[in-house]
């Protein structure tokens, strides 16, 4: 922020324009167009429509303790079916929680909940949720589907149905989404962090409008008849010729946003998800997202720019924001390399001591973000101002390499989640797959098909363009003759 006053000082005195200055600028853009956007959201509120509600709950190998607390806090809520779709291979302990709840549930008298139990053989959520949806009763009004780590709280499902009882347009609705335990370790304060500036941030902008472009999936609800009818297009969808079983929540958003509903946020329903703990699992999970993320971004341009504006500026700016960064460092590396060599080029007339103006701009980046991001932390304890500096760094050189590889991988298969059963789930196809390439048969192909071709050299020749581009700008500008 500091090197970015200079430079707008510099501007209006010289009329001499600097590429940083430009970036900074965009960022401020992008969030001041949320900013205004997001600051008109308001949950919905009103008496709920006598609903027929059904819970799908997809689990793999959850560990028992949170499972059986997750199982706990949904069915104390009263839906009126609970399907939980046990995937892969046998688990006992799985089996037990679910067959305990339904025992302790008929002893107390608390039966007014079937609870359903399927297993679904080789891992896929996709899969798991085309299972549970399918045995679904027939008057079903209102489908959830829910992660098997998100734990509910306290008028969830009431608040949940709110948006569907108030507007028919209202296809699909997400929760907002609180980290288990942020303060375990600092890995989780981060994303904690993360969770409450996108949900401050880019999910009230576009709900406010309507069209959320990703419901996040610890716990969305659609009208059931969409599901129903979506379940096939969702289930064979292909992006470049391979069926992805990454992003099944931004793929079924995505699907109720083209049969003309509603997607929005409702900030009052409330559920609490776990976090990786590890730096590792942190960036795999990140990575996972990315990838899903682009390919959808990608897939959706068309749709986005036709119907949805502020939904393509956001995703868009989000794409471009990796490719305006690494430019931005390596120009600031080529002027300087650039004025090595002898040829004489404008800088910025720095006039305090180095190790002063490190500080100040460690300082102006951190009060910059917090600025920024004031709202979300004000959800979180104070201390979390503290994480500025480091949010800075992490999104610089964490959260940069992570976009790109997403956008470089979007045109590879991905199995399901971050846990190691790919070779599981890469025995089989789903039964919907036929003539599909599956994740598992794409990793066995060593040559890059032209689609993988096309994506990388769209990634690299984007990272190139802003590369020359950028510096062009400064020699144009900034070059001494």
């Amino acid at each position: 922020m500091y090197t970015y006053i200079l430079m707008c000082m510099d501007f209006f005195k010289t009329g001499r324009l600097h590429w940083y200055m430009i970036f900074i600028t965009f960022i401020l853009i992008r969030w001041l167009t949320i900013r205004l956007f997001a600051d008109r959201y308001k949950p919905y509120t009103c008496q709920n429509k006598p609903f027929f509600t059904s819970i799908i709950i997809p689990v793999v190998d959850e560990p028992i303790d949170i499972f059986t607390r997750v199982l706990t806090t949904i069915a104390d809520q009263n839906p009126n079916e609970l399907i939980i779709v046990i995937n892969g291979p046998k688990n006992e302990g799985l089996d037990k929680a679910c067959q305990d709840l339904r025992d302790n549930r008929q002893k107390n008298g608390k039966d007014t909940t079937e609870i359903k139990i399927l297993h679904a053989g080789p891992a896929g959520k996709r899969n798991a949720i085309r299972l549970g949806v399918e045995n679904t009763n027939p008057f079903s009004d209102i489908c959830i589907l829910c992660d098997s780590d998100s734990i509910w709280t306290g008028g969830t499902l009431e608040n949940l149905l709110m948006p569907f009882s108030a507007d028919d347009r209202v296809g699909g609705v997400t929760t907002r989404q609180k980290i288990y335990k942020p303060n375990r370790n600092l890995v989780t304060m981060v994303a904690a962090l993360l969770e409450e500036i996108r949900a401050e941030g880019t999910m009230k902008a576009m709900s406010v409008t309507g069209k959320v472009g990703c419901l996040p999936g610890r716990t969305i609800a659609f009208r059931t008849e969409i599901l129903r009818d979506a379940m096939h297009e969702f289930m064979t969808e292909t992006f470049m010729g391979i069926h992805k079983e990454v992003s099944d929540d931004r793929s079924l958003t995505n699907l109720t946003l083209k049969k003309g509903y509603k997607t929005v946020m409702q900030d009052s329903s409330v559920v609490f998800t776990d976090a990786p703990t590890t730096w590792k699992k942190f960036v795999r999970q990140q990575l996972r997202w990315a990838e899903g993320s682009q390919y959808n971004n990608i897939k959706m341009t068309g749709w986005m720019f036709r119907n949805a504006r502020l939904m393509f500026f956001i995703y868009w700016s989000d794409i471009l924001m990796p490719f305006l960064l690494i430019s931005t460092y390596t120009n600031i590396g080529l002027c300087f390399l650039y004025r090595k060599l002898g040829y004489p080029m404008y800088s910025l007339p720095y006039s305090l001591p180095p190790w002063l103006m490190l500080l100040l701009i460690l300082l102006g980046a951190a009060v910059g973000m917090g600025i920024r991001h004031f709202i979300a932390l004000t959800k979180l304890p104070p201390y979390y101002m503290a994480l500025m500096p480091l949010m800075t760094l992490i999104l610089s050189f964490v959260m940069t390499p992570i976009r790109i590889v997403g956008l470089l991988k979007c045109a590879d298969g991905l199995s399901w989640g971050t846990r190691d059963l790919e070779e599981e789930q890469s025995k089989s196809r789903i039964e919907y797959n036929g003539g599909i390439q599956s994740p598992g048969e794409h990793k066995s192909h060593h040559k890059w098909n032209r689609y993988q071709i096309g994506i990388r050299t769209f990634t690299f020749g984007l990272m190139l363009f802003f590369i020359v581009f950028s510096f062009a700008l400064e020699l144009l500008f900034n070059s001494i003759s």
